[in-house]
């Protein structure tokens, strides 16, 4: 019985909500051909149809309801001002026709608003409120929204060419087919759903949690193909739990994201890209601002067309994408991958790929000074081509004297290869080192094995100075492609065996014997002094042999006369000769002087006196002491 009951009231309740609709009262108004009429009171339609190029034009804070049904049609035109629209029916502009609302306020609650057939609708300075409003724009139909607020959906049809303009807006989202289009936003926040061809099966969109940040579902990279055109500026587009985003505007801010890809396309010159998770990092990419906030980037997906000159470099996060004859030069890269398509290039150097390389349709690769940490991960298919040399880290080179020559020892390690879709292997690699000159700008100082990493010998015949060397490897493919790849590195270079240089000679004498010791201002470390030659002569012009000495740096001569004059000089010897006589010295023997033995003695009788003097002295002072106590 209670069921019953409560059903009825549900049913009564029902029927008076539609009764008061219904008999509420309304009028029809149908304006036709050219007709032009103006609305300046409260007024409430049950339909309200304007068709055949006729004009209607309400203004003056009125209010219109429209219960049934607003049609604007055949090339018709509506302007609201500074109005009130209450919408309770669906809503249609077609057919050429279009809506110009301004400064007003319009409730729609059927929530449907469709705009067809190369129709407008103009909304400026206007609040647009419904619970789920839903705006349909098919064909080259077009929205144009400026300072305005409204919350709802934007929905541009698949096969039409539609245009939507909107500047200092907020609360929108928009949503695209795979279609074509042309949308500029400025100043505005908004959310952006893209859904393409291949859509994935559980596209996510959640919010941030705040109103001026927005959402962007996930968008998949068949979106290559579509023709549409999006153009932002000064506007903010939040991208959250999205897989991956084409970069196409001016300003891009992603916020709270994991794991995204971010696609650019069409950028000329790139450096400084870092991927990874970030707190908070800004990146100026030509004329595009993007800002990562508490994010992870997974990979900045760089894709290059048309036959244009690419540069990349100092970035970290990289997949590099090359198509149609485009030319990419990477340098200094943390590469994630390479894929090139369609007779492009890529040239890699001084880098590092950790992944993948593909090369198809007729697309070449060239690796230099790079380090491939998934080699068993390299394919060319088709006609394509993929060439590879490095050298790795060289240790210090071996110097050694060899007779007359310097030899130089390299331990050379490295990489080469070709891997391809035809018929290309590698016809030889071989090895060089030289020096940089004026001209020419590189002579060969040495020659390695042939199809060989290992040992290169170099043998120097002239004295060279310490500088930076060039160790050059050269592959050379069985098309004849050439890949060179240089590596710096410095060799110590000694001076070629000479004698020595010229000793400087000091010394210190006495009557009985003279030290020397001397210094050689500059060696050969290659080429050591194997010992000295001390010369002597009371006449500089007769100077005699007299010792020979090794492993030392000092010599004492014995054989001396008080009184005497000797002249000395010192040279070097080694394998090679004898260095330049020493600078002569003189030395001049002192004598020893007599003893006087008077004066010593009388020295000594007079101390002896002296001492007497303080004994005595002493012993009257003790003895007087002694008296006094015992008087006491």
């Amino acid at each position: 019985m209670k069921n019953f009951l409560l059903i009825g009231l549900i049913i009564f309740s029902f029927l008076t909500f539609n009764l008061k609709v219904e008999t509420q009262e309304c009028e029809d108004l149908k304006l036709t051909s050219t007709s032009d009429m103006v609305i300046y009171e409260n007024k409430v339609y049950c339909n309200l149809i304007v068709t055949d190029e006729a004009k209607l034009k309400i203004f003056n804070n009125v209010t219109i309801k429209v219960l049934n049904n607003f049609t604007i049609k055949r090339s018709a035109q509506v302007n609201v001002e500074n109005s009130k629209l209450e919408i309770f029916s669906p809503m249609y502009i077609l057919d050429r026709s279009s809506l110009f609302i301004r400064d007003s306020f319009i409730n729609v609650s059927s929530s449907i608003m469709r705009i067809e057939g190369e129709s407008k609708l103009s909304l400026n300075g206007t609040k647009l409120y419904a619970e789920e409003l839903i705006i349909n724009i098919k064909g080259t139909s077009s929205l144009n929204v400026t300072n305005s607020e409204f919350i709802g959906n934007i929905i541009i049809y698949p096969y039409s060419y539609s245009k939507l303009f909107i500047n200092k807006t907020y609360y929108f989202n928009v949503y695209l087919s795979n279609q074509q289009f042309d949308i500029t936003i400025y100043r505005s926040k908004f959310s952006l759903k893209i859904e393409v061809a291949s859509k994935p099966s559980n596209p996510i969109i959640l919010p941030y949690g705040y109103y001026n940040y927005w959402n962007l579902s996930y968008i998949t990279k068949e979106y290559i193909g579509v023709p549409g055109k999006i153009r932002v500026y000064d506007s903010s587009i939040g991208i959250f739990n999205s897989n991956e985003i084409i970069v196409l505007t001016d300003s891009l801010t992603v916020s709270n994201s994991k794991n995204i890809t971010l696609t650019l396309r069409d950028k000329f010159k790139i450096n400084n890209l870092r991927g990874g998770n970030l707190e908070q990092s800004m990146f100026q990419i030509e004329n595009t601002r993007v800002n990562v906030i508490q994010s992870s980037i997974y990979a900045w997906n760089i894709e290059c067309y048309s036959g244009k000159h690419y540069s990349l470099s100092n970035s970290s996060y990289i997949i590099v994408r090359s198509f149609l004859n485009s030319t990419v030069s990477i340098n200094n890269v943390d590469l994630i991958g390479i894929i090139s398509y369609d007779n492009s290039k890529i040239y890699v150097i001084d880098s590092i790929i950790n992944g993948y390389v593909k090369s198809k349709q007729k697309s070449k690769v060239y690796i230099t000074q790079t380090l491939i940490k998934s080699p068993n991960n390299i394919y060319a298919y088709d006609d394509s081509v993929i060439y590879i040399a490095s050298l790795d880290y060289i240790p210090s080179p071996v110097v050694r004297i060899s007779g007359e020559n310097v030899q130089v020892l390299i331990n050379v390690q490295g990489s080469v290869a070709v891997i391809s879709g035809k018929n290309i292997t590698i016809k030889l690699y071989i090895f060089e080192l030289g020096i940089n000159t004026l001209n020419p700008s590189f002579v060969i100082i040495g020659k390695g094995i042939v199809n060989k990493f290992g040992e290169i010998l170099s043998y120097v015949g002239e004295n060279l100075p310490n500088e930076i060397y060039i160790l050059r490897l050269i592959l050379i493919a069985t098309d004849n492609t050439t890949l060179q790849v240089n590596k710096t590195l410095k060799i110590e270079t000694p001076i070629l065996p000479t004698p020595p240089p010229k000793p400087l000679l000091k010394y210190n004498s006495t009557s009985s014997y003279v030290i020397f010791y001397w210094e050689v201002p500059r060696q050969n470390p290659f080429v050591p002094i194997e010992g000295f030659k001390i010369y002597k002569g009371e006449s500089k012009d007769d100077l005699k042999l007299i010792a020979i000495i090794k492993n030392s740096s000092s010599y004492i001569d014995l054989k001396v006369s008080q009184g005497k004059k000797y002249y000395y000089a010192i040279r070097a010897f080694n394998y090679k000769g004898e260095s330049e006589m020493s600078d002569l010295v003189l030395v001049e023997i002192p004598r020893l002087k007599e003893t006087n033995y008077e004066g010593l003695l009388l020295n000594w009788i007079a101390s002896l006196i002296i001492l007497s003097v303080i004994f005595a002295t002493l012993s009257l002072l003790a003895k007087s002491i002694r008296n006094r106590k015992f008087r006491h």
